[in-house]
């Protein structure tokens, strides 16, 4: 019972292998240099970041572009007023009482004048009593003070412009800047690609050298021991001592120790080149290792051409042009500005 249950372990361990080695041969891919070139600059973080940076620049120096143009605006606006006041009439009412005591007691007079006739006063002073008592009793019926509340409700739409006259140089300081920035970021970027091709170059040659060095070490090993085998056979027909034959197997031994760090190796340096390319599935390599038998050129002509083909030469004579732009635009910043303002009402008013 208990070898049926250890065949039975032995088997599912054994499907289980055969499982992961078949899911990891499944997924193993091949690759060339150019294909893994492609893929690294399209797929690396920092190649999609530093495009992103490129695009940003360029975009920054179009809409620069139209920084000195008039502006115009179509605004809108909506006025809505509400005030309350307490106007006091205090004043006005007793102004009031007395003008009209004042014109009762002038006609009054004016009526005795023209017909020649004088009152007693027995008669008029109750009659002038008794109209500036309802006078006043009027007058009293208006309040001494009154509330005004004023309400407006208004929408207003206007267009305005702005155009600058005369800004001091700012203006073209800062296309220029802009410019400049756009041009460093391209350089920035092409920089960053060649960094990370010399990265590819290495990691992907690597991994071919070290499947070559593999290839000598298994050979070496296999060698090794078919020698040490032979020693054995020697020295059971008395050909050769133990010592002699214990060297074999110590050279058969650092062979195989030389083998097994060759192939650890080969592991790290397909580690690096999939974590380089962001994937790991890659096993195969397509583009062998060869030699560059091209003539080089001469030292004096790589060094003739070295400013007009390097990026890092171009990107620092970019940045003395940089400066002295900002410089420009400091001084510019010194310098008196003038605009030109106008709004016109669209209403019917």
């Amino acid at each position: 019972m208990n070898m049926k249950k250890n065949k039975q372990c032995v088997c599912w361990g054994l499907t289980v292998l055969a499982s992961m080695m078949y899911g990891s041969f499944a997924y193993a891919q091949s690759i060339s240099f150019k294909d893994a070139e492609q893929q690294l600059l399209q797929r690396s973080y920092s190649s999609q970041a530093f495009q992103s940076l490129e695009q940003a620049s360029k975009l920054e120096a179009e809409a620069v572009k139209g920084i000195g143009l008039p502006r115009v605006d179509l605004n809108v606006r909506a006025y809505a007023f509400h005030s309350e006041v307490d106007i006091p009439l205090k004043q006005f009412k007793n102004n009031l009482e007395n003008s009209l005591s004042q014109g009762v007691n002038g006609r009054l007079n004016e009526w005795e004048a023209s017909n020649g006739v004088d009152l007693p006063a027995g008669i008029t002073d109750p009659l002038r009593e008794g109209l500036n008592n309802t006078i006043h009793s009027g007058v009293g019926l208006i309040p001494d003070t009154s509330n005004v509340v004023l309400e407006d409700q208004v929408t207003r739409p206007t267009v305005s412009v702005m155009m600058p006259l005369y800004t001091g140089g700012l203006t073209r300081s800062a296309k220029e800047i802009a410019n400049i920035q756009s041009g460093r970021s391209e350089l920035s970027n092409q920089q960053q690609q060649d960094t990370q091709r010399f990265e590819l170059i290495q990691s992907y040659f690597n991994v071919q050298l070290q499947k070559q060095l593999l290839d000598a070490a298994l050979f070496n090993s296999n060698a090794m021991q078919q020698h040490y085998r032979n020693a054995l056979k020697l020295e059971q027909q008395g050909f050769i001592s133990k010592g002699q034959r214990m060297q074999f197997e110590v050279a058969r031994n650092n062979a195989e120790r030389a083998q097994q760090n060759t192939q650890a190796n080969l592991n790290a340096a397909l580690f690096q080149l999939n974590n380089l390319l962001l994937d790991s599935n890659i096993t195969e390599l397509s583009t062998p290792l060869f030699v560059n038998r091209a003539e080089p050129q001469n030292v004096n002509i790589l060094l003739s051409s070295f400013s007009q083909n390097s990026p890092l030469i171009k990107k620092m004579q970019m940045d003395t042009e940089l400066a002295k732009a900002n410089v420009k635009a400091q001084q510019a910043a010194k310098k008196p500005n003038v605009f030109a303002f106008g709004e016109y009402s669209l209403d019917q008013h």
